[in-house]
C-alpha cells in the first residue's frame, strides 16, 4: 500500500502546486457503518443509501471501506480523492482558510484528470462541482 499512496501522492505533487514530501497519511480499513459516523451520518439507511468508499478525517488518517482492493483501478481513483484532502490540510489549505466546497471540487477534479488516464468516466458532473463551489459565495 506504501507504494500505492507514494506513486498517487507523486501524480498529485505533478499536478498540482502542493508540496507532497515523503510523509504518508495513515490509512485504517473500516466497515460502511464508521465511515457514515465519521462523516457525521448515524443513521443506517442513510448509510447504506450514501454508498460512502472513503473518508479523510482531517486528524492524518484516511479511512476506506474494509473491502478496498489496491489493485484496482475504481478504488484508486477514490484513495487519490482522499489522498488530494490530505495534501490540501497538509498544505495549510482547510475550512479555516478556504471553503470546503471549493476543497471538494478540487479533490474532484483532479481525481477525473487521474480517471481519465485509465479510460475511466468522471465521477463528478458540471452541475455537482458548480453547487459545491456555489455554496462558497454565501
Amino acid at each position: 500500500m506504501a507504494d500505492i499512496i507514494s506513486a498517487l501522492l507523486l501524480w498529485i505533487g505533478t499536478h498540482t502546486s502542493y508540496a507532497v514530501g515523503q510523509f504518508h497519511p495513515n490509512v485504517a480499513m473500516v466497515e460502511p457503518y464508521r465511515l457514515c459516523r465519521l462523516y457525521g451520518v448515524p443513521n443506517q439507511e442513510l448509510c447504506r443509501d450514501l454508498k460512502l468508499k472513503g473518508i479523510y478525517d482531517k486528524d492524518y488518517t484516511i479511512y476506506l471501506r474494509y473491502d478496498f482492493e489496491p489493485d484496482n483501478v475504481e478504488d484508486r481513483a477514490r484513495l487519490l480523492h482522499e489522498l488530494v484532502h490530505w495534501v490540501q490540510w497538509s498544505n495549510g489549505h482547510n475550512e479555516k482558510t478556504q471553503c470546503m466546497g471549493q476543497l471538494e471540487v478540487e479533490a474532484y477534479e483532479l481525481q477525473d484528470q487521474w480517471r481519465a488516464q485509465f479510460g475511466l468516466k468522471a465521477r463528478r458532473d458540471a452541475f455537482t462541482l458548480l453547487m459545491l463551489e456555489a455554496s462558497c459565495s454565501s
